[in-house]
Order: structure tokens, then C-alpha cells, then sequence
């Protein structure tokens, strides 16, 4: 899947097809992506800071099929990255069962420093694969 996303500067990944739908959030939170117009945004939850966006694609029909989530949270004053990612880490690794980080690095995109990790964790007797990156820019963390 390709897939624009934007921190109002225009960091992109992947080609903007003529077939997207442009997605902008009311107000000043600085985020806009497009998608395919055969997934579906599925919720879209903005409360006290906190956002998140669940993108689905088509004949998801189970309940742990693919899809694509972007969360957006209200930071500390000026928290570091790294402080950011080992907490998220450390919560994930008390939240989720057997809950295991197989990579994490960062990596810069247009001038902007991201998190990637991956890791599995089980629910429901399933092992979850799960691949997730963010950055913070302005005191709020990008989740994706």
C-alpha cells in the first residue's frame, strides 16, 4: 500500500494515487494523509489532545486482518525521543501478552527523526505481528 501522510510541512511515503481520498482533521492538529478510496476510515476519535484515526481496507472481515492506525498525543514540554520510545516500549511490554520487541531503530524522514519498532505479541491463542513508527514534532507524538 502507498500511503501520503503529512505533518503540515508535506513529509510523504510512497506515490498519491489519482484514486485517494484526502483526509485533513478540523482544526489546528496538523494532520492530513490520503488513502486508497477502497479502504474506509472506520473511526475517527479526537479527545482532550489525544487522536485516533483506524484506516481499513477492503473485505476486512477479520477481526485481526490488516489494517493501518494513526494516533496523535499530547507530550510533556519538550520530551526526547529516545525518553518517549523506551516508555512505549516498556508499556507495551506490560500491556500486551508475551509481548515481544523483535527490531527497533530510527531513521530520518525530511528532516524529521522517527521511531520504528516491530513486535509480536498474543491475543486470542493468535501471534500478532505488529510494525509501528512515530516522531515528535511540537510537543505531540505522530503514532502510525
Amino acid at each position: 500500500m502507498s500511503l501520503f501522510f503529512g505533518l503540515q510541512e508535506g513529509i510523504s511515503v510512497g506515490e498519491v494515487e489519482s484514486s485517494w481520498i484526502n483526509y485533513t482533521l478540523s482544526g489546528d492538529m496538523g494532520i492530513s494523509f490520503s488513502y486508497s478510496s477502497i479502504w474506509m476510515v472506520m473511526n475517527d476519535t479526537n479527545k482532550d489532545n489525544d487522536i485516533i484515526i483506524t484506516l481499513n481496507p477492503p473485505n476486512n472481515f477479520d477481526l485481526f486482518a490488516e489494517k493501518m492506525i494513526f494516533g496523535m498525543e499530547r507530550l510533556q514540554p519538550n520530551m526526547p525521543l529516545h525518553d518517549y520510545s523506551n516508555n512505549a516500549i516498556k508499556i507495551l511490554s506490560r500491556t500486551m501478552d508475551n509481548f515481544q520487541l523483535l527490531d527497533s531503530n530510527s531513521f530520518v524522514v525530511s528532516g524529521t527523526v522517527w521511531e520504528r519498532i516491530l513486535f509480536t505479541h498474543e491475543t486470542e491463542n493468535r501471534v500478532i505481528k505488529v510494525l509501528q513508527f512515530w516522531c515528535i514534532k511540537d510537543n505531540y507524538v505522530y503514532i502510525i
